[in-house]
């Protein structure tokens, strides 16, 4: 069913415990775009009628990154919180893969090919992110300042990197409310932006007015 005079690229999408390719040898990070590593991968043409056969893959084990998050202050686990991992890419940062912590506070980022990644973390519980080891942002972490200031972590093939933990401080909060300036009455749904410079660079964080008009934006 394969519609002739194409080209065409065949990906594998991998079971757990392995990692996607295109054929031949070509692997990838299992949540990201397909499209930077084309030009990686051998095209395959089709002709009417004809069967291209012997487009096989062998498939290279995962590599997982592993820790926990915890609360900075008394140590208990931090549960919903997502831990990203980058990959340097030229001059720029990409995307690799991302887990989200359990009940106890422990994540595995898997489907990694071998490389050196970096990693930071996004929560709405309000407490502050970081950048791996012990870095913190001033409210996301950014994938670039991960790449160029955070801590590398080397992966073998099929190699888990375990205890790469974090431990979050309680961020501050800024609260308010939005009213009618006629009126009186509270304004819902008001999207208020708290906006930082360090150095050359802004940050920011967000809330959103509820039905009394309260915001609340926290880390």
């Amino acid at each position: 069913g394969v519609p002739p005079g194409a080209l065409y690229y065949v990906r594998a999408g991998a079971p757990s415990g392995y990692i996607d390719a295109f054929h031949p040898d070509v692997q990838m990070f299992r949540n990201a775009s397909s499209q930077p590593r084309l030009a990686e991968a051998t095209s395959i043409a089709v002709a009417g009628g004809v069967t291209v056969s012997g487009i096989d893959f062998t498939l290279a084990p995962e590599g997982r990154i592993a820790g926990t998050v915890t609360n900075g202050a008394g140590g208990g686990p931090l549960t919903g919180v997502t831990v990203q991992a980058y990959a340097a890419a030229g001059t720029g940062a990409q995307f690799a893969g991302q887990a989200v912590t359990d009940g106890a506070g422990a994540y595995v980022i898997g489907g990694l090919p071998a490389g050196t990644y970096f990693l930071g973390t996004a929560n709405s519980a309000g407490f502050r992110n970081e950048i791996y080891d012990d870095i913190p942002c001033p409210t996301f972490c950014s994938p670039l300042t991960a790449v160029a200031a955070g801590t590398p972590i080397p992966l073998g093939a099929g190699e888990t990197a375990a205890g790469r933990d974090f431990a979050l401080a309680q961020g501050g909060r800024i609260s308010g409310r939005i009213t009618n300036a006629t009126t009186g009455a509270p304004v819902p749904f008001v999207s208020v932006q708290a906006v930082t410079q360090v150095g050359t660079s802004q940050f920011s964080a967000s809330g959103s007015t509820d039905a009394d008009g309260q915001y609340t934006i926290q880390g």
